[in-house]
């Protein structure tokens, strides 16, 4: 081999060595959104004010479930609870919505009922071309509900406090 090609290989296998070493996992995975999946898997999260919110309850606080979603089949409502709450910081999200006619329905209409609370505020949607429910499945046979959203809430005592919540995913069955 001439020493050109080699001197090329080696090259090659310190500027890999550089890329390889810069990619860094998150020193905190429990701050990752779960990927989007439709499989029931009773996952959800989203990001708001830059901070990303998955289910969790520090066990001490409460005996609230971190996660719920019920079908009420009299009403043909679907109800996500989504619960976030430690010693800091409290977030609970409500989602409500009518059965969908068919899969891939983006809901952006008054029939989708949102409400957040974080730390005793009260939020509430405001704005539907800001706030789309996309729906990605929804199998009431195995009672499985699955889709993304993203929403822009206010402060029921403030209008000029705002909340958005995005890169929003569920995927969630009811047991």
């Amino acid at each position: 081999m001439k020493k050109g090609n080699i001197i090329v290989i080696w090259a090659i296998l310190i500027v890999t060595k550089l890329c390889v070493g810069c990619i860094k996992e998150d020193p905190n995975p429990e701050n990752s959104l779960p990927e989007m999946t439709q499989e029931g898997l009773n996952t959800m999260g989203f990001t708001m004010d830059m901070v990303n919110y998955t289910p969790f309850i520090e066990r001490t606080l409460t005996i609230q479930k971190p996660l719920e979603l019920n079908l009420e089949s009299k009403s043909k409502t679907a109800i996500i609870t989504f619960n976030s709450i430690t010693k800091d910081n409290t977030v609970k999200l409500t989602i409500s919505f009518p059965y969908p006619d068919s899969v891939s329905t983006k809901i952006e209409d008054s029939t989708l009922v949102t409400s957040l609370i974080q730390n005793n505020q009260s939020y509430n949607m405001i704005s539907f071309p800001n706030s789309i429910l996309n729906i990605t499945r929804f199998d009431t046979s195995n009672k499985i509900v699955s889709g993304t959203f993203n929403l822009l809430l206010k402060n029921s005592n403030d209008t000029n406090d705002t909340k958005q919540l995005s890169n929003g995913r569920f995927d969630l069955k009811d047991i």
